[in-house]
Formats: C-alpha cells, sequence, structure tokens
C-alpha cells in the first residue's frame, strides 16, 4: 500500500483498499473474533484499515467516493466518534450543511 502511494501511484493505492475492505457475501454471518475463519475474511471490518482508507479517499477521491466510503463505513459499524466528527467536517467544508448536522446522529 505505502509503495504504492510513494510511487505515486495512487489510483491503484484505492483500487488495492476498496478490495481489501470488500465484505464478503454475508457480512452479518461472519464473526470477527473466529479465527478458524481467514484473515482475508474478516478484514472488512478493522477500524484502523477503514481509518487509513477513509483518509485516502479524503485526500484523492471526489465527493461521492468520499461520502460513499463514509456511508459504508457507517453500515459496518466500524466507525470512531472521530471518523464521525471527521464526515462532518469533510461535508460541512464542501458545503453540505444539512447532511452534516445528520452525521451527528450516529454518535448515539
Amino acid at each position: 500500500m505505502r509503495m504504492l502511494i510513494e510511487y505515486r501511484n495512487s489510483n491503484a493505492a484505492l483500487l488495492l483498499m476498496e478490495r481489501a475492505l470488500a465484505p464478503p457475501l454475508k457480512p452479518h454471518l461472519v464473526n470477527v473474533k473466529n479465527a478458524a475463519i481467514p484473515v482475508q475474511g474478516r478484514l472488512f471490518k478493522s477500524v484502523n484499515l477503514w481509518q487509513y482508507y477513509l483518509e485516502l479517499e479524503e485526500g484523492l477521491g471526489t465527493i461521492s467516493t468520499v461520502r460513499n466510503a463514509y456511508d459504508r463505513a457507517l453500515e459496518l459499524k466500524v466507525v470512531t466518534p472521530q471518523m464521525v466528527l471527521n464526515y462532518a467536517l469533510y461535508l460541512e467544508g464542501e458545503n453540505y450543511w444539512e447532511d452534516s448536522y445528520k452525521v451527528f446522529s450516529y454518535l448515539r
């Protein structure tokens, strides 16, 4: 990942992250604490990987890709309070005021 960014291949880095964070066909059946499941099947719930991906999207993606990435993270419930704040600030910076306020409902 970092090599792709160092060699200025940001599109490949984003594609790699999207592939790594793609949920399995039935994500609700995956127990991420079960060591019998291969790492590839549990990786989509990694908070650290999501943080890195969201930072990449904010820096390199478009408004719609950033919003899709944050919405996916919210659906999977892998967000931290800091991620929610970052999303709200991003939307506010792009003049999506109402959507920015709606994001705060996820902090409950």
